[in-house]
């Protein structure tokens, strides 16, 4: 979503006569208040003009970052959703923590990045692992590839346009012949998030 143009006159006190109390018979309260004219009508507009559900928000923009505090068992050969059962913040109604954990729903219709972050916690290097973004269960909107290695981090990331009650979530698969865990260490933990960028 582009800015508007701003439409407040910004030469309010260049506009007043040299002598505005003989000329123009403005009292001093009357001449003060034409100091701070700009300012507030340019608050009024900017409010007006910006702010609200359905425009940007400046420093505001909906968004949240889940994550999940404990391993999460992978079957092999199997898409699997991940669980998020905890919130680093939410600002718009977009998780719950214990109804459908795995997903995170549009409220405020807009582009939006869109990011996960998993670690495959294994001591086996046999295989690949996936990880992708769904949009409503089915839709794959990003996805990664990567050769398995030992303790492999995995990301994936994209923007995409969402509609309100729209919700994506996060997916994985292995191929290791064996179970294996996504999991919780001291410095991760399964993370995801989005954030209102247009």
């Amino acid at each position: 979503m582009a800015f508007t143009t701003c439409s407040v006159t910004t030469s309010v006190i260049a506009a007043l006569d040299d002598l505005p109390n003989d000329v123009g018979g403005l009292t001093a309260a009357q001449l003060k208040a034409k100091f701070d004219e700009f300012g507030t009508n340019f608050v009024a507009w900017f409010n007006a003009t910006h702010m609200g559900t359905d425009k940007i928000h400046i420093g505001n923009n909906p968004s949240a970052r889940v994550y999940h505090n404990t391993d999460q068992s992978i079957p092999n050969g199997a898409d699997t959703v991940i669980s998020f059962n905890s919130e680093r913040y939410d600002g718009d109604a977009i998780h719950d923590t214990s109804t459908n954990n795995s997903r995170l729903t549009c409220k405020t219709a807009g582009k939006y990045f869109i990011a996960a972050g998993i670690e495959w916690g294994s001591s086996s290097a046999t295989g690949v692992r996936k990880a992708e973004i769904r949009l409503n269960g089915t839709t794959v909107i990003a996805r990664s590839y990567h050769a398995a290695v030992e303790y492999l981090c995995q990301g994936v990331s994209c923007v995409y346009d969402l509609a309100v009650n729209d919700y994506i979530e996060v997916y994985v698969r292995q191929n290791a012949g064996v179970s294996l865990n996504v999991v919780v260490d001291p410095n991760a933990s399964p993370e995801f998030m989005m954030v209102r960028v247009g």
